[in-house]
């Protein structure tokens, strides 16, 4: 998984830790093994690492880099304080941010420049990083696999996140729980939603009525072809709970 980016002596890599590895002693030691690998020939630069939002997953290796200056959103420490299913060690994760951003920021990286800018979708803080001469966008949690996960957001911020890296027309994406791979995937991840919202305005009309949204699968609402995973599978079951929730796609939204 990607944890952030780190644009350090001249080349951008991203710090790995396994997220579906048990917690918190395997995600911590994962995140020092990505450390050593990035400090390996290292030690004396002084990097700049971009938090691409302020959840532990994202945080886990930056006190590794204590000359690395830290980029986030200014809405870093509401994202923080937001966050569910993290343990008292992982909140021993979190660090200042350096570097606050509003909007966006461009960086020198060698020959070429990365635009840094806001992209609230996942979270109020998140930011996506445009890496245009590589022909890609590093998204963050924007697009989980093939999907998106509502429970920190609405749909209608992720409406207009999507869009916002459609209109970057990069043909390769790499997103934190996954490789790089073709940018097809945020074209299914608006498909998702938009099934998603039709799933759940039918259900709530049906005999059976609004709990029949928990029912709705997940592969009914992914592009022919596109397989799920068992870990997208994790957070579209969230997704529908939060759906149930927070009234999302009620009648007056159509």
């Amino acid at each position: 998984m990607i944890l952030s980016a780190s644009l350090e002596c001249g080349g951008l890599a991203p710090l790995y830790y396994r997220r579906r590895e048990s917690r918190p002693k395997r995600r911590q030691a994962a995140a020092l093994q990505g450390g050593a690998l990035l400090r390996r020939g290292c030690n004396a630069c002084k990097s700049n690492i971009v938090s691409t939002h302020y959840f532990a997953d994202h945080l886990a290796a930056l006190n590794f880099f204590p000359r690395a200056r830290v980029i986030a959103h200014k809405n870093y420490l509401d994202t923080f304080n937001s966050e569910r299913y993290r343990s008292e060690d992982e909140a021993t994760y979190f660090r200042e941010p350096d570097i606050l951003i509003s909007d966006e920021m461009k960086i020198r990286w060698g020959k070429y420049e990365l635009e840094i800018f806001h992209n609230p979708g996942h979270t109020s803080s998140t930011l996506t990083i445009d890496v245009k001469p590589a022909d890609l966008l590093m998204v963050g949690d924007t697009l989980v696999g093939n999907i998106i996960y509502l429970a920190y957001s609405t749909p209608d911020l992720f409406v207009r996140a999507l869009e916002r890296l459609q209109a970057r027309a990069r043909s390769r994406v790499i997103s934190s729980h996954g490789d790089v791979r073709n940018a097809a995937a945020i074209g299914n991840a608006q498909f998702y939603l938009e099934r998603l919202a039709d799933h759940t305005r039918d259900a709530r009309v049906s005999a059976e009525g609004e709990q029949s949204i928990l029912e709705t699968r997940l592969d009914s609402c992914l592009p022919t072809g596109v397989e799920p995973s068992a870990f997208e599978k994790i957070f579209h079951d969230r997704n529908l709970k939060t759906i149930l929730e927070r009234n999302f796609f009620a009648p007056e939204e159509s």
